[in-house]
């Protein structure tokens, strides 16, 4: 799985359907052609069967082996950067960042195309560039849309979910390209019957749960969202990459508001 660019990986392990092993692979840079081909493995979601693996077992190889999921799961993810359109530079304001729904363990079907590809993640067509083939806003309406898009460039990196089902929470690691700084925050977003309660258009479906008291500060002087992990008692942990960082929001019954220490905000987790 070497690739130049985007090198991180992330795993999760599924605990409704046992020996499940999912791992998402990222593109090779912002714009990435091969994320197109789905011979390539780039910009891929894929699930491995490991139950029956030994010490004896070959290594999987993530391009040829495994099921794809993406090209009940939901992946955050990050759009395409310095995008035009009608020769005009949007990329302040667009393409959005995504919540998808990319299927399940129990559907052999594909639910979502990941994003860094060629379309300017699929939302509308970009300008052609040397590194992108000519795509139209009709190709575009072809594809499966996102459940849920967040503001540009604020960069969610991971989502977790309460035990009930109820809530997920998401990181947003902040922005590096952006006229303002937006992101750095963790948010909460709504969840019944398997879906978010907010429409597919809303604007306000993530909900700033901790963030940094003074953005215009970042991304030089605040902690920047990373990775996230509930624990069983309900207490969601963050680590931050840029301040070395790891917080713990624990559940409380007060609705008393988040308060300020250390320079930064700390926040109480609704009851789970």
């Amino acid at each position: 799985m070497n690739n130049a660019g985007h090198s991180t990986r992330t795993i999760l392990l599924s605990k409704k359907e046992s020996g499940w092993l999912i791992i998402s692979r990222r593109s090779a840079g912002n714009i990435d052609p091969l994320a197109e081909d789905k011979s390539s493995g780039h910009s891929h979601l894929k699930a491995f069967n490991i139950a029956n693996l030994t010490a004896s077992s070959p290594p999987y190889d993530f391009t040829a082996d495994g099921r794809l999921l993406g090209w009940g799961i939901f992946t955050v993810e990050n759009s395409a950067d310095d995008v035009a359109r009608s020769g005009t530079d949007i990329h302040a304001t667009n393409p959005g960042e995504e919540m998808n729904f990319v299927g399940t363990l129990a559907s052999s079907e594909n639910q979502a195309v990941t994003t860094d590809i060629p379309t300017a993640s699929l939302q509308f067509a970009a300008d052609v560039t040397d590194q992108t083939p000519t795509v139209t806003d009709a190709d575009c309406e072809e594809r499966v849309k996102p459940r849920l898009t967040f503001q540009p460039h604020t960069t969610p990196l991971d989502v977790k979910f309460a035990a009930d089902g109820g809530k997920a929470f998401v990181s947003f690691h902040g922005s590096w390209n952006s006229p303002t700084p937006v992101g750095y925050m963790v948010a909460t977003i709504d969840f019944a019957n398997g879906q978010p309660v907010a429409a597919a258009d809303s604007q306000t479906a993530a909900v700033d749960l901790f963030t940094n008291p003074d953005i215009t500060k970042c991304p030089n002087a605040c902690f920047k969202p990373a990775s996230l992990f509930l624990d069983g008692t309900g207490r969601l942990y963050v680590s931050s990459d840029a301040t070395g960082e790891i917080w713990i929001l624990g559940p409380t019954g007060s609705t008393t508001p988040p308060a300020n220490s250390g320079g930064r905000r700390r926040a109480r987790l609704p009851r789970l």
